[in-house]
């Protein structure tokens, strides 16, 4: 089953993305809360997956945009800008 917020897909899409998360899943339904690598979207965001058991035999996944990172990098920036006018 799979619900999209987004109202993208339909109930029910199959969830071929997913595949490449296979050893957070496997976690997931050993019951360890886990989460993906960060990845890009078909957007040019990163994002990152969620994973938890629910139940006996299910688990939840929830995707995120990770855009803090974006903040990261424009510090990122800053850090490296100020640096090299500290050394001037």
């Amino acid at each position: 089953m799979r619900a999209d917020s987004e109202s993208a897909l339909p109930l029910g899409a199959h969830a071929h993305e997913l595949g490449a998360d296979a050893p957070e899943i496997g976690k997931a339904a050993a019951g360890q809360a886990t989460a993906s690598p960060l990845f890009v979207g078909r957007d040019g965001l990163p994002y990152k997956r969620g994973y938890a058991r629910v139940g006996d035999t299910g688990f939840a996944v929830v995707e995120a945009s990770a855009q803090y990172l974006d903040a990261l990098a424009v510090f990122r920036r800053w850090l490296v800008v100020g640096g090299l006018v500290s050394l001037a």
